[in-house]
């Protein structure tokens, strides 16, 4: 029988998370989203959270280094629910504009809806320095590369010229959105998802068309004139 060195020998196997542990970390991570959607980050204490879940708080930091990272994992986990939405639903609709259509509603509608989380992802989250070497900026890109990725695909197909620049898909999408969204997260106002999805795509497909392809019955600065005044009525003051 030949005898196994202690170089050649199978290093033992690092055993996961128990599922007791991973079931209080799930735990802990839905509580927590909801305190800092009700309370804002500052407001929100670890405290309150460890008494909501029913543990002692210093339980928390036995899963999580800081209510820093606390939030930063509460809002990685939110966006890997809408990424894992949107890659659900979206083989299922077919056209490049139905499709760009969809995700710019989706992505209005998801911010209203859960207008508490999405007021500490910019007010707070996105604000700090450090977001730009994050988890969380990782997260976000993936998220928004989806809809980069239905922008590359209409490129492919001819239905977006081959020189549109994909990158600024992420600020002229999702930066148009949030400054829209922020009306109604800030209480002034209601928004209407439809019109302002509707008006904001017809603009960029506008500007995406290959050349000779524009519509020339309707020039492009009396449609741009056109969106807006539709987002300002469905954005009221």
């Amino acid at each position: 029988m030949t005898e196994t060195s202690p170089e050649t020998a199978a290093a033992p196997r690092k055993r996961g998370p128990r599922p007791k542990t991973l079931a209080r970390t799930r735990t802990i991570l839905e509580t927590a989203h909801d305190v800092f959607a009700e309370r804002g980050y500052e407001a929100a204490s670890i405290s309150e959270i460890a008494r909501r879940v029913g543990i002692a708080e210093g339980t928390i930091y036995k899963h999580f280094d800081s209510k820093k990272d606390l939030l930063g994992q509460v809002l990685c986990r939110y966006y890997e629910g809408l990424i894992a939405e949107l890659e659900e639903n979206l083989p299922h609709i077919a056209g490049f504009r139905e499709k760009l259509r969809y995700v710019l509603g989706f992505h209005l509608q998801k911010m209203l809806i859960n207008a508490g989380i999405s007021k500490v992802f910019l007010r707070e989250a996105r604000s700090h320095d450090d977001y730009f070497e994050s988890t969380l900026l990782e997260a976000n890109r993936r998220y928004t590369g989806i809809t980069l990725r239905i922008v590359e695909d209409g490129i492919r197909a001819g239905d977006v010229r081959a020189d549109f620049p994909v990158r600024l898909v992420r600020y002229l999408v999702f930066g148009t959105l949030e400054h829209v969204a922020w009306r109604a997260l800030s209480g002034r106002g209601r928004i209407e998802v439809a019109a302002v999805a509707d008006a904001l795509t017809d603009v960029l497909i506008q500007g995406m068309r290959p050349a000779g392809t524009t519509d020339p019955a309707v020039p492009l600065l009396d449609r741009l004139e056109a969106v807006v005044a539709r987002i300002e009525a469905a954005a009221p003051k």
